[in-house]
């Protein structure tokens, strides 16, 4: 099976400026997900969308591939994930005639998360040929309320 892997690393980021290349103990978050990704014993190929050129060079010093730069439509604030997946995917069949049998979306933000529960994941979508698409969450560690808390933003509101 071909089980392409695929990382969005916008560079515009306006709440943490650079996050997809913030290092998280001495590597790039990007870096991590690309490494974490190649060790899956499934995906057969990473790639990374991004709209940065220096982002770029980063993913591939990490072993991505980034066979084009995502356009600018496709990269603001408002952009849905699905658009810039869905362009990866038409763009490596129009120009290398590949087409993946499963897309894996991986992000960079998501720094903890193993190559287990990537595969386990995939594993699912194989065993269930009725299956469009799996997701690896988590058990929360506490109430959602107890993640939230109420801070006075100086405009009359909590």
């Amino acid at each position: 099976m071909n089980i392409l892997g695929i990382i969005g690393a916008r560079s515009g980021s306006k709440g943490v400026k650079d996050k997809n290349i913030r290092r998280l103990l001495g590597k790039p978050l990007i870096g991590r997900i690309i490494e974490t990704s190649k060790e899956s014993k499934y995906i057969s190929r990473v790639i990374v969308s991004t709209d940065s050129k220096h982002y770029a060079d980063i993913a591939r010093e990490f072993g991505a591939e980034v066979p084009f730069l995502r356009p600018e439509e496709l990269s603001s604030d408002l952009s849905p994930d699905y658009d810039y997946v869905l362009h990866a995917v038409k763009w490596l069949k129009s120009n290398e005639n590949y087409e993946p049998d499963i897309v894996v979306r991986l992000m960079a933000t998501v720094p903890l998360q193993t190559t287990e529960d990537i595969d386990l994941c995939i594993e699912e979508l194989m065993k269930d040929s009725s299956a469009h698409s799996a997701v690896v969450i988590s058990e929360a560690c506490q109430h959602p309320f107890k993640a939230l808390k109420l801070v006075d933003d100086k405009k009359g509101g909590h």
